[in-house]
């Protein structure tokens, strides 16, 4: 990507202080975090304790920026979620995107949101979302909601449990008037910052420790599995498709998210990694060539799973019919495919059948299928 982001995440405003008054005199981190700013105490912790860095130019070097303005995506609210949390992302697999990593490991742990169908990685996460994704880090109890707290939360809300959970152990909390008294609204769908994020994960922290610490991430969530009696498992046994693609390793072996009996007799999703030996591919060769990565996407009888991917120009994507369908993959619009001409298939196969392309354009093309023009996805193209 033109600017990758490996600081991560995402707030509640207005939220209840949690820390005690902090010293004025931190070093400068950054040049757009003022020493007497509210957020400077936050992301000096943060920082030191490596839940989060500053921002980073194409080639990996520091900006000496950290956006407190910025609005935070999904993927940074995921990545300072786990870490502040204390997980070893180190044992997070993926490839295409730099939050793939983080994405496996919240699905190998059960995420509620890693079982959002296409969810995209890169888009600015809402309040609700972070509630969501600092309550299952933390290993709060959000199974429950009684309502009450906000006007505009009820038990239809998206989230709604992680929100009362994380209200009620004084982490977040509503707007507020000028004099400082809740108006009951809590804006579950709008955008927060990067500062805000950096002082409610430090809250998280302080009230919940670091419970991800020693976790083991083998075995997938109860959210995700269901009974299956006999035989092996069906992805609809299973559960919702998880939110990342499958890739092959490079010696033919296929990783990622795969259906599977658990050893209690449930089906759910474990996380396939690739063999040990072929760790030390990289995205770059020892003669600074990239490595090409393959992908795969899984199309069903509902549909492209996952519904966005993010690749790199020259990645191949393959697509598996494991439908009852006709799979005829093509880019939009539907019937003409201009958008990206060369990227069309061409004729319809059944069953068990694949169809490979190369990307090499830059950009982000929807698709769907020919067959289907209702059963959209996107693939996201960046440059190398």
């Amino acid at each position: 990507m033109n600017s990758r982001r490996y600081l991560m995440i995402i707030s509640l405003v207005v939220l209840v202080p949690f820390l005690a008054a902090a010293s004025t005199t931190y070093a400068v981190l950054f040049t757009d975090v003022p020493t007497n700013a509210w957020f400077a105490p936050y992301v000096s912790q943060a920082v030191e304790e490596g839940i989060v860095a500053g921002y980073k130019d194409q080639y990996g070097n520091a900006t000496g920026k950290f956006g407190p303005d910025n609005p935070v995506t999904v993927g940074e609210a995921l990545k300072i979620s786990l870490e502040g949390a204390g997980y070893d992302t180190s044992r997070g697999v993926g490839y295409g995107h730099w939050a793939a990593k983080y994405m496996s490991v919240a699905l190998g742990l059960g995420f509620e949101m890693m079982q959002v169908q296409g969810l995209n990685s890169d888009r600015p996460a809402n309040r609700a979302e972070v509630a969501s994704l600092i309550a299952d880090a933390f290993k709060i109890d959000n199974n429950t909601f009684i309502g009450g707290q906000y006007q505009d939360v009820t038990a239809a809300t998206p989230y709604a449990g992680s929100i009362q959970a994380l209200t009620k152990s004084s982490i977040v909390a509503g707007d507020k008037d000028a004099a400082g008294n809740p108006i009951g609204r809590f804006r579950p769908n709008d955008q927060v910052n990067r500062a805000e994020a950096v002082k409610i994960v430090i809250g998280a922290r302080a009230a919940y420790g670091t419970p991800g610490h020693g976790t083991s991430l083998s075995s997938s969530s109860s959210r995700s599995s269901s009974r299956s009696s006999s035989g092996s498992c069906k992805i609809q046994d299973c559960g919702s498709a998880p939110a990342m693609p499958n890739w092959q390793c490079p010696n033919g072996s296929i990783a990622g998210p795969s259906c599977e009996k658990l050893p209690d007799g449930r089906c759910g999703w474990l996380i396939r990694q690739c063999p040990v030996a072929s760790s030390s591919s990289s995205r770059s060769s020892s003669s600074s060539r990239r490595t090409v990565q393959t992908f795969i996407i899984t199309y069903t009888d509902n549909g492209f799973q996952p519904s966005f991917i993010a690749v790199r120009s020259g990645d191949i994507v393959k697509f598996r019919n494991q439908s009852t369908l006709g799979m005829w993959v093509a880019s939009n619009p539907h019937p003409n495919h201009s958008d990206y001409s060369e990227f069309d298939q061409r004729k319809s196969v059944n069953a068990n059948a694949e169809y490979s392309f190369t990307f090499t354009r830059v950009g982000v093309w929807g698709f769907h299928n020919h067959q289907q023009p209702n059963h959209q996805a996107v693939v996201s193209v960046d440059p190398q």
